[in-house]
């Protein structure tokens, strides 16, 4: 495996900041370590990336995370 190709998907999923799903779902665009990623909500139902969000609001030690159902690949 490539470690700066997995060191650029795993950046890809990684905002700076601490955003809670109420501010997320204002959002039109976030900016991961590795690309800016379209937001969309639709029948309540919130995409990053094209990435379904499944689970919200989880607390790391490290800040906030929220689940998505697939990767998301760098463009």
């Amino acid at each position: 495996a490539d470690p700066e190709a997995l060191a650029g998907v795993l950046k890809a999923h990684v905002v700076a900041g601490k955003f809670k799903a109420a501010t997320v779902v204002t959002l039109d665009q976030v900016e991961t370590l590795n690309g800016t990623y379209a937001v969309t909500v639709a029948d309540g139902v919130v995409s990053i990336g094209g990435a379904t969000v499944i689970a919200t609001d989880l607390m790391a030690g490290n800040g906030v995370f929220h689940l998505i159902d697939t990767v998301i690949l760098p463009e």
